[in-house]
């Protein structure tokens, strides 16, 4: 039995944790030689690839545009299988006495994201893009997290900011929805598995340094996304139209 310790964003609440607590729970771990000793959160966005790169750590699961964008900047993780495939659980709320309605409303407002790098950052920008708002118009933050984000926001900070199912859906009388992810994404490759180089050089035939699925996940996803040299949200918006047509 192999013990190891992972990282998987905004563990242990939001959506990326729940396929990590079944296969916990039911054994599949176990099943392939592997015993969770840890799990450690990360806040979204280049923070979860950091914890990779600083931990000793097998894998985690991390934003696909932060892993592009750590690789433009020399990191050497290997991307080893996908895994949430999808944006349905990001929503943007505000207020509920704010004059916001809806995402035609934000210009001259501030609004929130979690991390740069993270899928709330791309999904932002994708909405946008696909809203017809101009993005020049209003103020894109980085608050943390999503409780940070409700935080700030609650302070005045930021004028609306990303909320998360399944939480959000036990607090929809606290907030006013502005708009879902689903409403401009259909198809999105929102995070990555990565391991570090050192794993596929020392065990190439373990399924957490190949191409087999890590348990529970799909093994139909294969990694070739590559981002241009660009710089601020230019990068941003390219990088996260190219993410939600694959």
């Amino acid at each position: 039995m192999k013990t190891i310790s992972i990282a998987v964003s905004q563990w242990p609440s939001l959506a990326f944790a729940v396929p990590y607590h079944v296969a916990m729970e039911k054994g599949y771990f176990e099943d392939e030689g592997i015993n969770i000793e840890e799990v450690i959160a990360g806040s979204g966005g280049g923070t979860t690839v950091r914890s990779v790169l600083a931990g000793d750590l097998a894998f985690g699961e991390v934003a696909t545009s932060a892993l592009v964008e750590s690789q433009d900047a020399g990191s050497t993780l290997v991307a080893v299988g996908g895994g949430s495939q999808q944006v349905g659980e990001v929503v943007w709320v505000a207020p509920q006495n704010s004059s916001l309605e809806s995402i035609e409303d934000l210009a001259g407002k501030n609004v929130g994201y979690t991390n740069p790098g993270s899928v709330t950052e791309s999904a932002l920008a994708i909405a946008l893009d696909r809203a017809g708002v101009d993005a020049s118009t209003l103020e894109q933050r980085a608050t943390g997290g999503v409780s940070e984000g409700l935080t700030a926001m609650e302070g005045g900070a930021v004028d609306a900011t990303i909320h998360s199912d399944p939480l959000y859906a036990a607090q929809d009388d606290k907030y006013k929805l502005l708009w879902r992810s689903t409403d401009y994404i259909t198809n999105y490759q929102q995070t990555i598995i990565v391991t570090s180089p050192t794993l596929v050089e020392e065990d190439p035939s373990s399924s957490l340094a190949s191409s087999q699925p890590v348990p529970g996940r799909s093994s139909s996803w294969r990694p070739t996304l590559r981002s241009q040299p660009r710089s601020g949200p230019k990068k941003v918006r390219s990088l996260s139209m190219r993410l939600s047509k694959q």
